[in-house]
């Protein structure tokens, strides 16, 4: 994930790249388009806007890494659907790095699109979310105490833990938002591969949120329980426990789907260190993936 991550962090600026940051390929709608941004920018201003309105809307803060990997998922999908409609996928596929290296272009282009990498991750954005952290916390302590019953406080210890997750969620959507949109490559309709994508992205979200939920109320307080005995404070193991299996799920199924996409592009792991190279084409080599010469 982490590899992944630098990767998405510095993109090879190669012609690909530049092809797909070019607005003149480009055919989504406005509205659309306008759509994208106010989310992606509301990163900044749309959550203090809506503490403004009511500081318990602020909770929808907690969801900002879903809401944008789902933006990210359909720029990523519907540019590969644009692609492939327009029949130049294939031969794009042919170019020395091959099926890989272009959905590796077309993810990081569409990433980077209209500043979108920079907005979700300025050093603005991740004020305004810490900023806010507090309020989240207070509005959380509200809903769980009137809503669900539950008595006690949010101590520090699980204040820290959520920032974890805060910070966990966010990348981990953002990485694995770009690998649903590109194994949405092989799907064969355009209309399929958008919800397809977005499918698998929601159902790794949700998924990975019920885990963990369920592992935190039924599993987790009596292993804590088997630690209170050994001296460790149950309160400080149950959080890090919460955030160790919350990372571990999802990095396991991080892992599998860039196998899987690796598998379906016939590329080797030992080609990929374009992920981490400034040179995007280090060897020509001619593509070994049948299928897509045969449809070229």
């Amino acid at each position: 994930m982490w590899r992944l991550w630098q990767g998405l962090k510095h993109p090879a600026n190669d012609p690909m790249y530049v092809r797909v940051m070019d607005d003149i390929y480009d055919d989504a709608t406005r509205l659309s388009r306008l759509f994208q941004n106010v989310l992606l920018q509301g990163q900044i201003w749309l959550w203090p806007l809506l503490f403004i309105i009511d500081m318990r809307l602020v909770c929808l803060m907690v969801f900002s890494g879903t809401i944008s990997g789902m933006i990210l998922t359909l720029r990523i999908s519907n540019r590969i659907a644009i692609e492939q409609k327009s029949r130049t996928y294939d031969l794009l596929c042919l170019t020395p790095g091959g099926t890989i290296r272009t959905l590796w272009a077309i993810s990081t282009g569409s990433l980077h699109r209209e500043r979108a990498f920079e907005i979700l991750n300025s050093l603005e954005a991740w004020v305004v979310r810490f900023g806010l952290f507090i309020p989240f916390v207070i509005s959380s302590q509200l809903f769980l105490q009137r809503v669900l019953g539950m008595k006690g406080t949010i101590t520090l210890t699980w204040g820290i833990g959520c920032i974890l997750l805060f910070y966990i969620d966010h990348i981990q959507a953002t990485v694995f938002g770009c690998l649903s949109g590109m194994l949405a490559a092989q799907q064969a309709v355009s209309l399929d591969q958008r919800l397809w994508a977005l499918v698998i992205f929601t159902a790794f979200q949700v998924t990975s949120y019920l885990v963990t939920i369920m592992l935190c109320l039924f599993v987790l307080p009596d292993v804590c329980s088997v630690l209170k005995d050994i001296g460790i404070s149950t309160e400080i193991s149950q959080m890090l426990l919460t955030v160790i299996a919350f990372y571990v799920l999802r990095q396991a199924i991080i892992e599998l789907s860039w196998r899987k996409l690796l598998d379906n592009t016939n590329t080797r792991p030992v080609d990929t260190d374009f992920l981490t190279s400034e040179n995007p084409y280090p060897q020509f080599k001619l593509h070994d993936d049948t299928q897509t010469v045969a449809r070229a």
